[in-house]
């Protein structure tokens, strides 16, 4: 839902660009008016974007986005009351620092990208449904209408804020990361397995995070923006750089780009009014969502790869940094698409198609897969020897090759890290009072020692 606001945030300005009334209000009878109010919520956005990851860190993915939908509420209600346009200036910058959460770090890894691809889904309902409340307030009089469309985004966005803090968990990921293992265990329970700490689901997923995050804290003593720029044995640079190329792939596509500017294609076509181009605009949204269909089938590569790329101790930070890459190449393809349409015309399609055809050849050949696989087995792919193609990576035994793996890799930091790393004694020591029994956790051990 939080995405689903944010989206409609994002299209419902096209259409009110278009508006008699929101044109009299705000002065925006110019193209560089109405660009700058485009790009306002841009520089917002990439500004959140940056912040989100050590904020993230720091307080936490719930309470990140918690503070994301109560900076987006503030916004939204400048935009409301606005009463001239340094007003709407403000509210425009204010809602693009809506920060959104990592949902990657509580959904399973078989159904990790089909739940992120919903996200995509959201983006595209979103954008319809701001395109169609467009059309159905251009005519009402006064400045009633644009207001309208502007605020009824507020109702979802207080019924995400209250959801958030009344049912979602805190990231397990985070909770131990920051030693809280009995919050880690009480929220694993209640995503996996039956609802008990002592399901094998539940020690199974938190052995794997523990050995994981504890790797990470032997090896590495801080969680700073330097760690993403080195190559290192974790191979964060090369993370980083497909994070951000495939946020940039999503705008160098144009789909962005043509969403904006419907309304004027659609006049400059020949349709005649303005309420006929908004009505196209519509039709052109509700396209868009019924096309994001097929992608929640077979997954939305944008917002999924990013999601799924990091460790946890940069995983916040290179999601932010990549999400800002996103913003900054939607504000650039904005910026020129305009200048495209008007000098060269149908050729903006056809560079937009071959650009899509690049990007297919540079995913294929460059870009490892990770379905199906956990975010600690992601990491394997990138810091072991495992192949990205190797559909073995996700069996079970993958937890023993991995400890042995990472042990040959890091045989020279064997004074830093010592191994074999066994769970049971570190679930035991971080929380004695938790009440899981020892043969379970037992079993989970020699489950991944005996292989």
């Amino acid at each position: 839902m939080l995405t689903l606001f944010s989206s409609y945030n994002f299209g419902v300005i096209t259409g009110l660009l278009l508006m008699p009334s929101f044109q009299s209000d705000m002065s925006t009878d110019n193209d560089s008016t109405s660009s700058a109010l485009i790009s306002a919520l841009m520089a917002g956005a990439v500004i959140g974007a940056i912040f989100s990851g050590p904020l993230a860190d720091t307080i936490g993915r719930k309470a990140l986005m918690a503070l994301g939908i109560t900076i987006f509420i503030f916004g939204n209600v400048l935009q409301v009351g606005a009463d001239d346009i340094d007003m709407m200036y403000g509210g425009r910058g204010v809602t693009g620092h809506n920060i959104h959460g990592d949902q990657s770090e509580l959904a399973p890894k078989h159904m990790r990208g089909r739940l992120i691809s919903i996200q995509q889904f959201a983006i595209a309902l979103g954008i319809c449904l701001s395109y169609w409340l467009d059309y159905l307030f251009v005519n009402v009089n006064g400045s009633t209408g644009w207001r309208l469309a502007l605020g009824l985004q507020l109702i979802p966005a207080v019924i995400c804020l209250m959801g958030l803090i009344l049912f979602i968990p805190q990231s397990p990921r985070h909770s131990i990361d920051k030693q809280r293992p009995e919050e880690a265990l009480k929220t694993l329970s209640k995503i996996r397995g039956d609802g008990t700490i002592n399901h094998n689901d539940v020690l199974m997923e938190y052995s794997e995070m523990k050995q994981n995050i504890t790797f990470e804290h032997k090896l590495f003593h801080d969680h700073k923006y330097r760690r993403l720029f080195y190559p290192g044995p974790e191979n964060n640079r090369r993370r980083l750089l497909l994070g951000m190329s495939v946020q940039i792939f999503q705008q160098l596509t144009g789909v962005n780009a043509l969403l904006v500017f419907a309304p004027q294609i659609f006049r400059a076509t020949g349709l005649p009014g303005r309420d006929a181009a908004l009505f196209a605009n519509g039709i052109s949204g509700s396209i868009n969502l019924l096309a994001t269909i097929p992608a929640m089938i077979f997954g939305s590569l944008g917002w999924i790869y990013p999601a799924e790329l990091y460790s946890q101790g940069v995983r916040a930070k290179a999601l932010g940094i990549s999400t800002a890459s996103n913003w900054l190449f939607t504000f650039a393809v904005l910026q020129v698409t305009p200048i495209m349409l008007q000098n060269i015309h149908w050729k903006t399609y056809l560079l937009f198609s071959i650009m899509c055809l690049i990007i297919a050849v540079v995913v294929h050949s460059y870009f490892p897969e990770t379905n199906g696989k956990s975010l600690e087995e992601v990491d394997l792919i990138f810091s072991c020897g495992f192949n990205y193609y190797d559909v073995d990576v996700h069996h079970p035994q993958t937890a023993a090759a991995a400890l042995a793996q990472m042990e040959k890799v890091q045989k020279k930091n064997k004074d830093i890290y010592q191994f074999p790393f066994t769970p049971e004694q570190t679930i035991l020591s971080q929380h004695p009072r938790s009440h899981v029994p020892t043969n379970h956790i037992a079993s989970q051990s020699s489950c991944i020692q005996s292989v």
